[in-house]
């Protein structure tokens, strides 16, 4: 009962329990509620209790025969290590714990020495080794029928695989359901969940909803007051405001940060501190402080041997890392020095607060960058995030690009200069129309990006648009055809780009067939221009470019055939359009 007590976060109640029963305990049994106390007030930053409780089994040490006593014994002081950051110690420490619960046969003893060995192993940079033992410490736990234990190791085995293993996007959904199983009273793992959940759409480049959610925590934790969590949601918080391009207030809450910590047991948090220190006045140019902190964190990280410290320490001192590839899904990507195989990777895993570091991009200012990927769209600012990948037409590029010098650009004026028509009210306002409410749709958080008024639309000063960057991770399998943008941007759907322009394929359909399609849309004029190179085109190739329905599609198509611009070959599926000549 004091165990579960203990492990659940009641330790108040466990110690109650502890002194009314204390006497009635035998040695094997005194020793078991000295570990679980050792652990339930450590858990709850109450270090100073468990090294009373952990003294007691020290100073008994000596009359220890059985493997279950020397089990508590060993379990506690790798326990000990673990939280005063000493991970060799305690992978040390916990192995022989195993070999002692093996001995004694007992499965819950065998489940808590794996359950320590695998954290350790995270922690030392085994991280295969340290998943593979806590996903049996869940097998075990789920033989003995210990749904208590099941779920604590769940939680640790779903936080390291989002933190290690997992994109943002997959992470996010694995969370938030194992959230959804916690037992309410359960306000340690509810909080560490909901700090990992607010660090992982941190890592998707969400700052806003990362801050909304490390503000529901902190209610949490601060109403349990358990200072250690405390400390890590300063640390989260203080980041949040160094990649919003805050560093001042960063620093503040850092140094506030730093005060509440015990040097002697908070190690990691301290290293956590100083790295995230170091970044910031490194940016401010105080180097006399960085290098103070440096040789700190150095001879803390020796200390500790932890491989995250260890890892990031290497990438300061430009050092080459030996770590596994795929151990590690986001250090491998911080350790890529290659601009281009870096932003391909993030585009594969959703990394995206990492964009504006690739690309060297102040942080304070706005910006709008296509076709990093092709007809990709990314909107940077403050260091919030916004990719969305095939998310742009080639009118919604040549739309941003007019409006990428912040003038006012009247209705006539998109009309005439991206569709290439006489501007008609009755016709073009809901074409106008619906084109930006999706694109400002799109845009979510962003969508002030453009602002409309009274007189036309303009994109916001405070964003600089940019294309055709050396960067820009352009797919050329990825569509049938490759689109490419010249100098003056005119986009055009064909390989070359000394094609005609939409006016002169105008007056060319004017001056061959006598027709004038000042009554064509967007669509169907391109599809005259793609015919110039190509022998037909069906209802799919028209869908696939354009992304339209197959009735727009079919209403395009068959309204050419009718204005004498096309001729219909085939029936039903087979039914295809080319061109009169």
């Amino acid at each position: 009962m004091i165990g579960a007590l203990s492990l659940s976060g009641e330790i108040n109640s466990a110690l109650s329990l502890f002194k009314e029963k204390s006497n009635e305990f035998n040695k094997m049994q005194m020793n078991w509620a000295f570990f679980f106390l050792i652990i339930g007030n450590s858990r709850l930053s109450r270090y100073e209790e468990a090294k009373s409780y952990l003294s007691r089994l020290l100073h008994k040490r000596k009359q220890f025969t059985t493997p279950q006593e020397k089990f508590c014994f060993f379990q506690s002081i790798g326990f000990i290590c673990y939280i005063t950051g000493k991970f060799g110690a305690t992978a040390r420490w916990a192995e022989r714990a195993l070999q002692q619960a093996h001995l004694c046969r007992l499965i819950f003893a065998e489940i808590l020495a794996i359950d320590l060995l695998g954290y350790a192993n995270v922690r030392i940079g085994e991280i295969s080794r340290g998943l593979s033992l806590l996903r049996e410490a869940i097998r075990l736990a789920e033989q003995i029928g210990q749904a208590g234990t099941v779920d604590a190791l769940r939680v640790s085995l779903t936080i390291y695989y989002a933190r290690y293993r997992w994109s943002p996007l997959k992470s996010i959904k694995l969370l938030n359901k194992m959230f959804k199983r916690l037992k309410v009273e359960d306000n340690y793992s509810r909080a560490n969940l909901l700090i990992e959940i607010a660090e992982v759409y941190k890592n998707s480049g969400n700052l806003q909803k990362s801050y909304e959610i490390l503000s529901e925590v902190a209610v949490l934790i601060y109403s349990h007051q358990n200072y250690r969590q405390e400390a890590l949601l300063n640390l989260k918080f203080s980041y949040l405001n160094w990649l919003k391009d805050k560093p001042r207030e960063a620093l503040a809450i850092l140094i506030s940060t730093k005060r509440i910590l015990n040097e002697e047991v908070d190690k990691i948090l301290i290293l956590e501190v100083l790295g995230l220190e170091f970044q910031i006045l490194r940016h401010l140019g105080e180097v006399q402080a960085c290098n103070q902190i440096l040789t700190k964190l150095l001879l803390l990280t020796r200390k500790t041997q932890d491989y995250l410290n260890r890892r990031i320490i290497n990438r300061i001192e430009n050092k080459k890392n030996s770590w596994r590839i795929g151990e590690d899904l986001l250090g491998d990507l911080r350790d890529d020095v290659d601009p281009q195989n870096a932003l391909k990777k993030i585009f594969e895993t959703g990394f995206y607060y990492l964009i504006p570091e690739v690309l060297k991009l102040d942080r304070s200012k706005g910006y709008i960058v296509l076709d990093m990927q092709l007809n990709s769209i990314t909107i940077l600012k403050f260091g919030e995030v916004l990719h969305l990948a095939n998310a742009i037409t080639p009118m919604t590029r040549k739309l941003l690009l007019l409006l990428s010098d912040h003038k006012l650009k009247t209705k006539e004026d998109l009309i005439k200069d991206i569709w290439g028509y006489n501007y008609n009210p009755l016709v073009h306002d809901p074409i106008i129309y619906n084109h930006f409410s999706r694109l400002r749709k799109k845009f979510g958080k962003f969508r002030s990006v453009i602002s409309i008024s009274e007189n036309g639309y303009f994109l916001s000063s405070n964003y600089t648009v940019k294309h055709n960057m050396n960067l820009s991770l352009m797919n050329e399998n990825s569509m049938n055809y490759r689109e490419e943008v010249n100098s003056d941007s005119n986009i055009s759907l064909y390989q070359n780009n000394d094609l005609p322009t939409i006016e002169s394929d105008r007056s060319k359909y004017v001056n061959e067939l006598g027709t004038n399609p000042d009554g064509l849309n967007h669509r169907q004029i391109q599809i005259l221009k793609w015919l110039l190179r190509n022998d037909y085109v069906d209802i799919q190739k028209h869908q696939y470019l354009f992304k339209v329905s197959p009735i727009t599609a079919t209403r395009d198509l068959s309204g050419l055939q009718k204005m004498g611009l096309v001729k219909r070959i085939g029936r039903a599926r087979a039914t295809k359009y080319s061109k009169l000549y």
